[in-house]
C-alpha cells in the first residue's frame, strides 16, 4: 500500500478540524475566551504548511515497508559541492525548491508565537527542523519506506533549507519594522 499526497492532505484536514473542535469544546468548559477566528485561521494556515513540508519531504511511503539494497554510502552525500557545480537546471529547481520550502517556516512561527525572532534563532530553528527532515529521510531509508526510489541525505538540502529560513526571518522582521513604524 502506497500512503500519497492526497491520503496525507486528506489525513490533515480531519486531523485540523478534530483539533479546532477539541479546543473549543475545551476553552467553552473552562470558561476560557475563545481564539479569535484571524488566530484559528493562521494556525490552519501553520498547520496546512507543516502537512505540505511532511508530504513534500517524506511522502509516498511503503507500507508494509520493503527490502532495501543500497549502501550508505549511496544514501548519504556530505560534500555540497556535487549539488553546485555544474549547474544544471535540475539542480538549480533542487536548490531553489529548498530554500523556498522553508522561507514561511520563520513567519509563521513568528506570527503564531506573538514574538520577533532574531536570526540567530532563525538559523537554529530551521537547522534542527532540517535535521529532522533529513534523519527521518535516511530512516524511511534504512527501514524501506520508500517505495520505488531511495532518498539521499543531503547537506546541501540542510544548507539551502537554513537559507530559506534565514530569508524568512529576514521578510518578517522588515515587515514588523514596517509595522512598528506606522503605528503613532
Amino acid at each position: 500500500m502506497l500512503i500519497d499526497f492526497d491520503t496525507v492532505i486528506y489525513a490533515s484536514l480531519i486531523l485540523y478540524i478534530l483539533y479546532a473542535i477539541m479546543t473549543y469544546l475545551r476553552r467553552k468548559k473552562n470558561h476560557e475566551k475563545v481564539s479569535s477566528k484571524l488566530h484559528l485561521f493562521l494556525i490552519f494556515i501553520a498547520w496546512m504548511y507543516f502537512t505540505c513540508l511532511i508530504n513534500f519531504t517524506l511522502f509516498p511511503v511503503q507500507l508494509p515497508p520493503i527490502a532495501v539494497k543500497t549502501s550508505l554510502s549511496e544514501l548519504v552525500q556530505f560534500n555540497p559541492i556535487p549539488s553546485f557545480f555544474p549547474i544544471k537546471q535540475i539542480n538549480l529547481y533542487h536548490l531553489v525548491g529548498n530554500i523556498c520550502l522553508f522561507i514561511p517556516f520563520i513567519p509563521l512561527m513568528s506570527i503564531l508565537r506573538k514574538t520577533k525572532i532574531t536570526i540567530k534563532y532563525a538559523t537554529v530553528f530551521s537547522l534542527l527542523l532540517s535535521l529532522s527532515i533529513e534523519f527521518l529521510q535516511f530512516l524511511e531509508d534504512i527501514i524501506g519506506l520508500c517505495s520505488y526510489f531511495f532518498r539521499q541525505v543531503d547537506i546541501t538540502d540542510v544548507l539551502m533549507n537554513v537559507f530559506g529560513g534565514v530569508i524568512g526571518c529576514i521578510i518578517i522582521n522588515i515587515f514588523l519594522y514596517a509595522q512598528s513604524k506606522k503605528q503613532p
